[in-house]
């Protein structure tokens, strides 16, 4: 399992996938500053049934970095071609046999997958709010407004965030193994909300934000306004998409003919 996980990370690297994920990041985090330049400050990156993601960029100092987390399903986006140069491009080029055929068990070869992409669901935020630092020092010259309060609870949020990122990434790459297609992953995951909010305005009995992962990555972003239960709620709503998405993807990937 190693040896796949050193192979698609040197895979992922060449690929220059990472370096365009990383540029997107950065252009974002200039947008959103060049609008405090112009006196608008608040940036809505997807629109939520709740409308939580609303980033104010005029935040200055390190407190922009919890305040990034406030759209942290635009985050979501980014994953998208990590998933797909990790797994399902392998599917479109028919590499895939090739681990197979290492007398690699198809179950070792999913998972040690989904372990890189969960490794770069962690990277990704940490690159997000460290930059967004960087370039909101840079537009504001705010170093002196740098506090381990704001780092402290920058931590708590991606680490309450990572089940719902690797539940997702999981659904990701089951949709990709059910179709095998790059473009179904990405349609899935771009639609998704589209489909949340529409089926949200319909059924009104229930509150489905409270359950859409989505959603609950931005609400995980104001850590300190939520308790214990709805904190280990979260948790359970990533672990469980996890679980479930892995099992039926690791089923349908052994019923696969390569």
């Amino acid at each position: 399992m190693l040896n796949i996980i050193r192979a698609d990370i040197y895979k992922l690297i060449k690929s220059k996938v990472l370096i365009w994920d990383f540029l997107g990041l950065i252009a974002i985090l200039l947008i959103g500053n060049l609008l405090t330049i112009n006196g608008e400050g608040l940036m809505t990156l997807i629109s939520d049934t709740q409308n939580l993601n609303q980033v104010n960029y005029s935040i200055k100092g390190s407190a922009i970095m919890p305040e990034l987390l406030k759209g942290s399903n635009i985050l979501v986006l980014f994953l998208i071609p990590i998933v797909i140069n990790v797994f399902i491009s392998d599917f479109r080029y028919a590499t895939i046999k090739n681990n197979i055929s290492h007398q690699y068990t198809r179950a070792s070869v999913y998972i040690a997958k989904l372990l890189i992409c969960s490794l770069f669901a962690i990277i990704v935020p940490i690159f997000y709010v460290l930059m967004g630092l960087i370039l909101n020092m840079i537009f504001n010259g705010s170093i002196l407004n740098v506090f381990l309060v704001d780092f402290i609870n920058t931590f708590k949020i991606i680490l309450n965030q990572i089940p719902l990122y690797i539940g997702f990434e999981s659904a990701m790459i089951l949709i990709g193994v059910l179709f095998q297609s790059n473009l179904a992953t990405a349609m899935f995951t771009i639609l998704y909300q589209i489909i949340i909010i529409f089926i949200t305005s319909i059924v009104t009995s229930i509150n489905i934000s409270e359950y859409d992962p989505i959603t609950c990555l931005d609400k995980v972003a104001y850590v300190n306004d939520l308790n214990l239960s709805q904190i280990l709620g979260f948790w359970m709503i990533g672990i469980t998409l996890m679980i479930v998405s892995m099992c039926l993807g690791i089923y349908l990937f052994n019923k696969k003919d390569f």
